[in-house]
């Protein structure tokens, strides 16, 4: 199964587990924060963890952590929910931007999801951020 971007809680959200792979996300993640920025808007990478990796760093997930330190960042589901919908409102009005897209309904389709997640987190007052993984 291909790597995506999925949502992780803090603390475990009963039902959060994210239904899509998000790879479509992932794959489109670089253009999806092109948009986001062109439109003024938070991206949904600010949610991910953006600290720099050493230009000679070739190992696992795992030996970056023991290099630069656990990620310890959380953010509120409430802003998560925001930049989803406001990509997906975009998307909507301006079609023509859909097709600068790999997979443009899997990628609304990953965003519905990601905000029907969102709001369960918002319901038990747990905060959220994006990582890279397999969803199981």
């Amino acid at each position: 199964m291909d790597p995506g971007l999925i949502p992780v809680f803090n603390p475990p959200v009963d039902g959060g587990a994210f239904q899509l792979t998000g790879a479509a996300l992932l794959n489109n993640a670089e253009k999806l924060e092109e948009l986001a920025d062109e439109a003024g808007f938070e991206a949904l990478t600010r949610f991910t963890d953006m600290r720099e990796v050493p230009e000679d760093f070739e190992g696992t997930p795992e030996e970056l952590d023991a290099v630069l330190g656990e990620w310890s960042e959380w953010f509120d589901s409430e802003w998560g929910i925001e930049a989803a919908s406001a990509l997906m409102e975009l998307m909507q009005k301006k079609p023509s931007l859909s097709r600068k897209l790999d997979e443009p309904q899997t990628v609304e389709a990953e965003l519905q999801e990601l905000v029907r997640v969102l709001k369960l987190g918002i319901a038990s007052g747990a905060e959220f951020r994006l990582e890279v993984g397999v969803q199981t």
